[in-house]
This record gives structure tokens, sequence and C-alpha cells, in this order.
């Protein structure tokens, strides 16, 4: 065992280890690569500097293992050693240092969280606006696309293609106005398409009622990666029972990220 060898034994092992000479197994012990094991050596290079006689000499080199390569990442601090900190306490020690370390990731996270969710409301606040360009007198239903840089790639709100006549009498005449109608989405993965921009890895905001599986097939074969959309607590009845059982189910599958403003 470790604890029963001299200390020129310990002493030499360590700087083979230190300077790559060698990558020995002790008996009962795994290789010194594992942190336990180095904290185990090190205590008992400590409890024989106590007790030997040649105490200052023995004690520099201690302080040069400490500092060896061996010792120079997530290993014990020398004032650790110095004061003789036992093996429980010093894993304790860095569980609390490991769990301050994840708090301050954790907080990051929910920065980064809450601004992303502020930029979400903006977007969707755009789609808004652009809904209203609609001349739909039932549904006014806008959609943006952005990248991941927050910048715009393409805009789109429901209505009549290019060059077809809008007339009212289409517009309030449901078996005439369904067949012509383009949704936001459609009309906002065209203009990207027209205007020669990639919407691969965007994140398509669309307000006004949730994604219909035609749309969401085009989405998904376009290449975004995210969908942002309204809660369905206002949502047509039928909309919403599209979305539960194909749309979302289709996002899913695919590995589109939805995010549900509102829930």
């Amino acid at each position: 065992m470790i604890k029963d060898w001299s200390l020129d034994t310990i002493k030499n092992e360590i700087n083979k280890i230190a300077y790559g000479e060698s990558d020995p197994r002790m008996d009962g012990y795994t290789t010194f690569g594992c942190k336990q094991d180095l904290y185990k050596v090190l205590f008992h290079v400590q409890e024989k500097l106590n007790n030997c006689s040649t105490y200052e000499g023995e004690r520099g080199w201690a302080k040069a293992a400490v500092f060896s390569p061996v010792f120079e990442k997530d290993y014990p601090r020398s004032e650790a050693v110095n004061r003789q900190e036992p093996y429980d306490e010093t894993m304790k020690r860095m569980h609390r240092e490991e769990d301050a370390r994840q708090l301050k990731w954790d907080q990051i996270h929910q920065n980064c969280v809450g601004r992303q969710l502020k930029w979400d409301q903006r977007f969707m606040e755009m789609c808004k606006m652009i809904a209203k360009w609609s001349k739909d007198p039932s549904s006014q239903i806008g959609a943006v696309a952005v990248n991941d840089e927050r910048r715009i790639l393409a805009t789109g709100y429901n209505g009549f293609p290019k060059g077809i006549a809008d007339t009212e009498e289409r517009l309030n005449d449901r078996e005439e106005k369904y067949p012509r109608i383009v949704h936001a989405e459609t009309n906002a993965l065209m203009n990207a398409l027209y205007a020669g921009v990639s919407l691969k890895d965007a994140t398509m905001y669309v307000h006004g009622l949730p994604v219909c599986p035609e749309c969401a097939k085009l989405i998904i074969q376009a290449g975004v990666r995210r969908v942002v959309i309204n809660d369905l607590v206002n949502s047509n009845a039928h909309w919403k029972d599209l979305w539960i059982t194909r749309t979302s189910p289709m996002f899913k599958e695919a590995g589109i990220v939805v995010m549900i403003l509102g829930e």
C-alpha cells in the first residue's frame, strides 16, 4: 500500500509521473491519473514529512511537488496541504466550489433565457404589426423569419398571390377566398426564396393562428430550426386541433424547436 512506502519511493514515483516518465499502477490503487489517488498520496507525503528527521530539506521537495505538473490543475491547494486538511474536508470543499460554479452558470443561463424571451416578444410584436397588412376580414396572420444574429430575413402575411385581385367580394366569400389565399408563413418563405435568402437554422415567428400542417412541411423543408407562436388559448378550435394532432408532432419528429409564448 502507498502508506507503507518510504518517502523516497513516493517522491521518485511522483517525479516520474510529473515528467511523463511512467504511469505506474500501485498495489490497491488505480493510476495516479485519478484525482482521489493523488490526494491520498499527497496526504501520505505530508504525514511522513511531519515525522521525518530531515524536515527542512524534505519540506522543500514537498513544496516543489505541489507545484509540479501533476498538481497544476484541480488538485489540492498548497495551503490545504500545509494545514493538513483531511481528505473528506477537501472533497467537501471541492463540492462546494463546484456548486458555486454551477450556480454561476445557472445564473448566466437564466440571463440568456431572459434576453431571448425579450427578443421573442419583440419579434412577435412585429408579426402582430405585419398581420395588420392583411386584407382578410376574418383572420390577420403575420410571420417573420430571423437568423441567429436577430437579423430579419423575410416577412409575410396572409393574402392572395401576386397579380390576383383581392376584391371585397372574393375576400368575403369563403368559397372564393380559400382556394386563393396564401398563408403568412408560406408568403415569408416565398419572399425569402424570391430574395435569394437562405432560412437554414432560422427562427420563424407566427402571430394570429398556429402553424397549419401544410405550412409546417414547407418550414421543415426550408431548414428553419425554431418556431415561435402565441399561446393557443384564443385560437380557433379547428386550428388548435390541427396543431395538436398534426403540426406539433411533425415539428417534434423533424427536430424543430417550438416555443409557445404565454405558457
